[in-house]
């Protein structure tokens, strides 16, 4: 897993990074689509993701409520992509 940055304009200008509050956990393939596939677009076909970054940041240091948090999420893409 990789660290992925979630930007919007709220939360980032052009060449700042967002808060680390920000992150959410992307495989190596997904984190590279974010960035070839463009960030809006990328986050707006993934519209859980600020989600589960404010979980992870509110969770910080727990893992096991952070591996839920995760799964949760998993649960939830796979339940919209089979609708």
């Amino acid at each position: 897993m990789e660290a992925a940055h979630i930007r919007s304009a709220a939360n980032s200008g052009t060449g700042v990074k967002p808060a680390d509050r920000y992150v959410a956990p992307l495989c190596r393939w997904c984190h590279g689509l974010q960035h070839s596939h463009g960030q809006p677009a990328f986050w707006v076909d993934l519209d859980i993701a600020f989600g589960l970054a404010e979980e992870l940041w509110r969770h910080s240091g727990d893992q096991d409520r952070g591996v839920r948090a995760v799964l949760r999420t998993r649960q939830k893409l796979a339940q919209a992509r089979a609708r």
